[in-house]
């Protein structure tokens, strides 16, 4: 229950101290007793650290294990997690990236990142602000985040009061700290994340929702997230995933044929166009063509909303497709001649985005472009993405400026370097 996973600030800082005291007291008995207690640490110390061969011989043998079985995917995600029982959940992650590497079919495991940090969640509730920006950067989509506030608030609905209580910790989660520095795309990431939260905290009530995105979106120094909390409760309610999330919008999603109508209840501005946006899924079968792709983003008639869904639409078709590159560019060859840069680019970002392990992979398909300006435009996308996906000086960022042909090659160093 709620009370249970949320402390009250002074009940919050009587645990800190009780803690620290049995830090203390067992400091105390480790040296009358001989160093027991170091003896642990070290052993924990050590599950959280471990060498790159024990990572392999982790991954090799969840490897041999879902080798026997008929979806490898469904067997990875059921088995990494069983892992924390001895290891860390950034080692669990380490695993992961091998699993993936030796199974190319496994390039998109983000149920797997949301088990994951669910899973460390459920040790100790009261640290969810602390497990975030552990979160790592480029695996399994990203998914880490979102797992522990879906853990957090699942199967719970807050009263206004319980909500009250967490709006501190709401305003602050996202916010750069001194133990986190993000990203633009990471901070971008934890709001979209924020939505997800606010969809299952009031009962998939959208609008109750979506006050609370604008409330904690909108900071007092001018900046605004609340496009991005949005886009994340609306693709909470037309793209669940664990039972639970099927539970939470039985009944409450808008047919097909409703969709415009139920939009329209959050006005004519963004809120509305991330609503129809996210709305993507019950359009599945039309928007696998480049052809209804682009009839479904053309209901916008202004050319910045047009730009947003065929953003939104290009990245999904290349996670639908597990960035397979082939179907990118078949896809991208049937759109409009001037969407097809940025479809490639689009698609090529949605790969270095997800997982860091495909930047080879995405500068790739830019450069398997013949027409030049197309792949420059893709580069040139890319190019973007990367920057405001990782830190300027990340060992990320120096792979993609290798990718690029002269003179963006040039650009991208200095940038780097600046």
């Amino acid at each position: 229950m709620y009370k249970k996973k949320f402390v009250k600030k002074k009940t919050r800082i009587r645990f800190v101290i009780f803690t620290l005291a049995l830090l203390v007291m067992s400091e105390i008995i480790f040296l009358l007793l001989g160093g027991s207690f170091l003896s642990r640490s070290k052993e924990i110390a050590k599950a959280k650290n471990l060498s790159r061969l024990e990572i392999q011989d982790y991954a090799r043998k969840i490897l041999e294990k879902c080798a026997e079985q008929n979806h490898h995917a469904v067997c990875y995600d059921e088995e990494i997690p069983k892992l924390m029982d001895t290891i860390s959940m950034e080692d669990a992650f380490e695993v992961a990236k091998v699993v993936q590497k030796d199974d190319p079919q496994y390039l998109y495991c983000h149920v797997l990142a949301h088990k994951l940090s669910a899973r460390e969640l459920q040790k100790d509730f009261t640290k969810w602000t602390e497990i975030i920006p552990r979160c790592p950067l480029g695996v399994c989509a990203n998914g880490c985040q979102h797992g522990v506030m879906q853990e957090l608030v699942r199967n719970e609905i807050l009263s206004d009061t319980q909500i009250e209580t967490l709006k501190p910790d709401l305003q602050s989660v996202c916010e750069e700290s001194d133990s986190w520095k993000p990203t633009r795309f990471e901070q971008a990431h934890c709001y979209h994340g924020l939505g997800h939260m606010f969809l299952y905290i009031t009962n998939a009530d959208t609008s109750k929702a979506s006050i609370l995105c604008d409330e904690i979106g909108k900071k007092k120094d001018g900046r605004n997230f609340s496009s991005l909390c949005h886009q994340g409760l609306f693709m909470q309610l037309f793209q669940p995933i664990e039972p639970e999330d099927f539970t939470l919008v039985a009944g409450k999603q808008p047919k097909k044929e409703e969709l415009m109508a139920f939009c329209r209840k959050f006005g004519s501005g963004q809120k509305a166009e991330d609503c129809w946006i996210e709305g993507w899924p019950l359009y599945r079968d039309e928007i696998a063509t480049p052809l209804g792709t682009t009839d479904f983003c053309f209901v916008f008639n202004d050319a910045r909303s047009q730009d947003r869904c065929f953003q939104q639409l290009f990245y999904g078709y290349a996670q639908l497709n597990n960035f397979n590159s082939e179907k990118i560019q078949r896809f991208c060859d049937g759109v409009p001649a001037q969407r097809k840069g940025e479809c490639l680019s689009d698609g090529a970002s949605s790969m270095i985005q997800a997982e860091s392990n495909m930047i080879e992979k995405a500068g790739n398909l830019c450069k398997s472009v013949e027409d030049k300006n197309v792949g420059n435009a893709c580069y040139e996308g890319l190019v973007d993405t990367a920057f405001y996906t990782y830190n300027i000086s990340s060992k990320e960022i120096g792979r993609i400026c290798k990718l690029l042909p002269s003179p963006l090659k040039e650009k991208c160093v200095k940038k780097s370097d600046s």
